[in-house]
């Protein structure tokens, strides 16, 4: 049908292909044309994101899933561009796309103390 996603976009709109979908598809490989460039997309956008958050330093990074500290404004900035790339390398929209916007963010985390140890 014209306009409706088809293949891989139909399972997982704008996304990257997951550990599972590339092992399914490596045992059963696709029998179109359109399937095959759909996983040549997964994975180009899959290196991008991937090349993009290995820009982040260390220290900025999530332990257990909450910031340990408050990035400099050339942090915040960078952290945006990582932002930015990602969103643009998987297809979505994101917020925090300003500096001041990202150093904001990060205060009201690490002020709720929800990730401190107890």
């Amino acid at each position: 049908m014209r306009g409706q996603p088809s293949g891989i976009s139909r399972l997982r709109p704008a996304a990257t292909i997951t550990a599972i979908e590339v092992s399914f598809l490596f045992h059963n490989p696709p029998s179109t044309a359109e399937l095959r460039q759909a996983v040549i997309v997964a994975k180009t956008r899959a290196r991008r994101r991937e090349a993009a958050e290995a820009e982040i330093p260390q220290h900025l990074l999530y332990p257990e899933g909450w910031p340990r500290t408050v990035p400099t404004v050339a942090e915040a900035s960078l952290l945006c561009d990582v932002r930015r790339e990602v969103a643009s390398a998987v297809g979505i929209e994101v917020g925090y796309r300003e500096p001041l916007e990202v150093i904001r963010r990060y205060e009201e985390l690490l002020s709720s103390g929800v990730g401190t140890a107890a």
